[in-house]
């Protein structure tokens, strides 16, 4: 017996600061959608209540904090960096981020 799968279609909207970043940092929306679908760490931030995916694009760190609205995303900035494992030591550290896995 086969049953019907159902696609679940995301909205990912991008605040007017980070469709400036996107521009100013050269990265692309599809690499900022790809990141948050398969991230390679996720972490919640609990001093803004935002979702935060971090991993590699290409040969880049990326890291692109969003918030989730019911079923759809918005994206508020995305950066490059060079020192992830320092970033994320330091937000744990000072308890602003919890890994989620």
């Amino acid at each position: 017996m086969m049953t019907a799968q159902r696609a679940v279609v995301l909205v990912i909207a991008y605040s007017s600061h980070a469709k400036q970043k996107l521009l100013i940092r050269r990265i692309s929306r599809e690499d900022v959608e790809s990141l948050i679908a398969h991230p390679t760490e996720l972490f919640e931030d609990i001093e803004h209540g935002c979702e935060v995916s971090v991993g590699t694009i290409g040969d880049k760190l990326l890291v692109a904090v969003y918030q989730k609205l019911d079923k759809d995303i918005k994206v508020i900035t995305v950066y490059h960096t060079r020192k992830l494992d320092k970033l994320v030591s330091a937000k744990l550290q000072r308890g602003a981020w919890r890994r989620i896995r």
